[in-house]
């Protein structure tokens, strides 16, 4: 039986998937099964799939109806059963030791859900991509997690299939399922943390016709009214998953900063200048109210601050821009 499934979500894909295909065929793990879901079928892309004749076996549909990219990763995530799984978009690729590293590393860590490598985009951009750890008790996951960047990283990690057993999927929104991706991390470690990797085994293919570059040229009350959606179910995970108040408080900030982050593409608004973070972070806090009966007083700030953890966390944020807007009482 194969250990692990690699999930292709494919849509017009007959000018790439083979290359997809072929990094797959290549991987030094043998323990491998394939699952296609072909989203529209008005060109050759099954019948390239088709072709290919993996060791662990490949199943392969062609869906009656358009399910969008969130409907067609849940299809196949709807069909795994083995123990482990990873998710692959059509025109992405894989170094020949993605699955065996990642899930040696998985396998040593057992506080973790999932297991990420770096990734190397590759096509009209070539950045890179650098996971990080997302590990410690519940509130310090999800703390970290926005305080880090917040990246779609984790959704194409080699995850443990029993978060699906969980209910674990992507989420569905009006907007091409805007940050549905980010919200996938965030719920994710509600199960466990995640580890990483420190190599670009991941190849990310960066197209112009692609589904996020097409965002960064939305009007802006498409790019808001899909951050409020976003922002909402996020914010959700946060409140009803972190109990220190202060932590709870601290990673609701940063959610808002990394929207703020979003809507900064579009040149909206100019940071210069932006104090650092120990400049905003104190007085954004003291002003920052927390549902119940719980309040944040200095001495609570205090000591959030000098935890090491949290203080290394801080240190790595990225959204002193966001935070001062807030400050300034500039975020709606």
């Amino acid at each position: 039986m194969a250990e692990v499934s690699i999930c292709i979500p494919a849509y017009r894909a007959a000018g790439f998937i083979g290359q997809t295909l072929d990094s797959v065929l290549n991987q030094t793990h043998p323990e491998i099964r394939v699952l296609v879901s072909i989203d529209s079928n008005d060109d050759d892309t099954e019948t390239i799939c088709r072709g290919y004749s993996p060791p662990g076996g490949m199943r392969i549909w062609v869906q009656e109806r358009n399910l969008g990219w969130a409907g067609n990763v849940n299809f196949l995530l709807d069909q795994v059963d083995t123990p482990y799984f990873a998710l692959l978009p059509h025109d992405d690729l894989l170094e020949p030791d993605y699955i065996a590293a990642l899930l040696e590393a998985l396998k040593q860590s057992p506080d973790c859900v999932f297991a990420q490598s770096h990734m190397q985009q590759f096509g009209t951009n070539e950045n890179l991509g650098v996971a990080t750890e997302l590990r410690g008790n519940l509130d310090e996951r999800l703390l970290q997690f926005y305080l880090k960047g917040a990246s779609g990283l984790p959704l194409r990690a080699v995850t443990d299939s029993g978060i699906l057993k969980q209910g674990h999927r992507l989420r569905y929104n009006r907007h091409d399922s805007f940050a549905a991706e980010v919200l996938w991390g965030l719920e994710a470690l509600c199960y466990g943390g995640g580890c990483v990797v420190p190599r670009p085994l991941y190849l990310k293919h960066t197209r112009p016709d692609s589904l996020i570059p097409g965002r960064k040229v939305w009007p802006p009350a498409k790019r808001l009214d899909a951050l409020r959606i976003h922002s909402a179910q996020a914010k959700r995970v946060l409140t009803e998953h972190i109990e220190n108040p202060q932590m709870r408080v601290l990673a609701l900030m940063a959610c808002d900063a990394w929207g703020r982050k979003f809507i900064e593409t579009a040149k909206h608004f100019e940071l210069e200048n932006a104090p650092k973070h120990g400049e905003v972070l104190l007085p954004v806090l003291s002003q920052m109210p927390v549902e119940g009966d719980a309040s944040i007083d200095q001495a609570g700030i205090d000591s959030l601050l000098k935890d090491p953890r949290t203080s290394m966390i801080i240190s790595r944020m990225r959204f002193a821009d966001g935070l001062r807007l807030m400050h300034d009482g500039k975020m709606a």
